[in-house]
């Protein structure tokens, strides 16, 4: 059996059925400690991976003797490292959380290594992150009309260099998903451009109707671990231009991986010139999404599960 916290304001729609919901209600900031005591006490196994409560849950976890398990889905530098010293307060704090669980596993090899170079961090295994291929259509595309830009908090994610591509590139329709979380405005910041459409946060279903229509996902920022949203457009047959910080030449098939804010020009003008790499593309993406689906992703996690239960 499995269990997830659930905010009062957020929904687990396509697996509310199937796992046992330990809710949040308002005020999420009190009520979350009695919902991490309800779900630490009825599992066998605690999985934490949002760092949330720290002290609190490490607690519980010993209290009760619970084995723990997270895992680390970044690389810990830049504006990475600054949102994660505003969450713990400091490295020591930091590293404690980390170092607290019985097992931790990083999503990818690039983050394990960078992890371990740069704070230290000892890892048990790569846990790669994985994508429901039932949620989206496949369309194989064939040329370059239309690309996408995908993120909860937009201003971390390259919303800047995406206005710039945007501008520079005036034929194509640049669709944009998610919230500016404050921080920018997308549709007030992109009005002067009739290239651009919002459609602010989307379900599963409405981003896959969407995605039919995309022909490329780009991804303009330059501090991500192994982003979720790489495989969902993946499963959709649409390719990804990233940047290299992260590891992505490591995993990609069928993407496109750049070091330099004008080389992500270059990839567009080169797609717009030859469409054949666009469909190669596409292909490609399919095949990563495969290589990633759930259904062989969980034989992964169902061992370190396993290991931590014998």
């Amino acid at each position: 059996e499995c269990g997830a916290m659930e905010l009062d304001k957020m929904e687990i729609p396509s697996i509310a059925g199937s796992i046992k919901i330990f809710k949040a209600h308002w005020p999420h900031r009190i009520i979350k400690y009695w919902s991490y005591l309800r779900g630490i006490l009825w599992g066998d196994i605690v999985y934490l991976p949002k760092g949330e409560l720290s002290r609190w849950c490490r607690f519980l976890c010993w209290a009760f003797q619970k084995p723990s398990f997270s895992t680390l889905e970044s690389v810990d530098e830049g504006s990475n490292w600054q949102r994660q010293l505003q969450k713990f307060g400091n490295k020591k704090a930091y590293l404690k959380h980390y170092r607290g669980f019985n097992k931790l596993f990083a999503i990818s090899n690039f983050i394990a290594n960078k992890n371990s170079e740069l704070h230290g961090l000892n890892f048990n295994g790569i846990l790669p992150l994985g994508v429901d291929l039932s949620f989206f259509e496949k369309n194989i595309k064939e040329e370059l009309r239309s690309v996408i830009l995908i993120g909860n908090n937009l201003h971390y994610k390259g919303w800047d260099l995406y206005l710039q591509l945007a501008t520079a590139f005036p034929t194509i329709t640049f669709h944009v998903v998610g919230s500016g979380m404050g921080l920018v405005n997308p549709q007030e910041e992109s009005q002067y451009l009739s290239n651009i459409i919002c459609h602010g946060q989307l379900t599963h279903k409405e981003l896959n109707n969407i995605l039919k229509n995309i022909d490329l996902n780009i991804l303009p920022s330059r501090f991500e671990g192994f982003p979720k949203v790489v495989l969902e457009c993946a499963a959709s047959g649409v390719p990804s231009l990233l940047f290299s910080n992260y590891g992505a030449r490591y995993w990609i098939k069928g993407g496109f991986v750049v070091d330099k804010n004008k080389e992500m020009e270059d990839i567009i003008s080169l797609l717009l010139k030859e469409p054949d790499r666009m469909r190669k593309a596409s292909i490609e993406s399919i095949q990563l999404a495969k290589k990633y689906a759930w259904t062989r992703v969980v034989k992964q996690w169902e061992e370190a599960l396993n290991s931590l239960s014998a």
